[in-house]
């Protein structure tokens, strides 16, 4: 919370956050979603503040919080999430 109000790290208001909800599927597990959607070499700038917000993801692909992580991401590429949902579905 300190580095917040100092303003060392970068935070998202709860207003702006884009909530989205993912079903427990084998294929949308965070570490797969991020391979599926090369975040690190398509997205750097997003890679980097979702690195800023769950520095756990920079060793071992796997949020803290799944549900924070996939409404982070949602936030930071609209819609993202709904594709990979819906070709879950499809699949399946």
């Amino acid at each position: 919370m300190k580095k917040i109000i100092s303003l060392k790290k970068r935070f998202y208001e709860i207003k702006d956050i884009k909530w989205v909800s993912v079903p427990l599927y084998d294929e949308l597990r965070p570490s797969n979603v991020i391979n599926a959607m090369k975040l690190k070499e398509n997205y750097k700038e997003d890679w980097e503040l979702l690195i800023d917000l769950c520095p756990e993801l920079n060793y071992k692909n796997k949020p803290k919080d799944r549900e924070f992580f996939f409404n982070v991401l949602n936030t930071l590429i609209p819609n993202s999430i709904d594709r990979i949902v819906r070709n879950s579905f499809i699949n399946r």
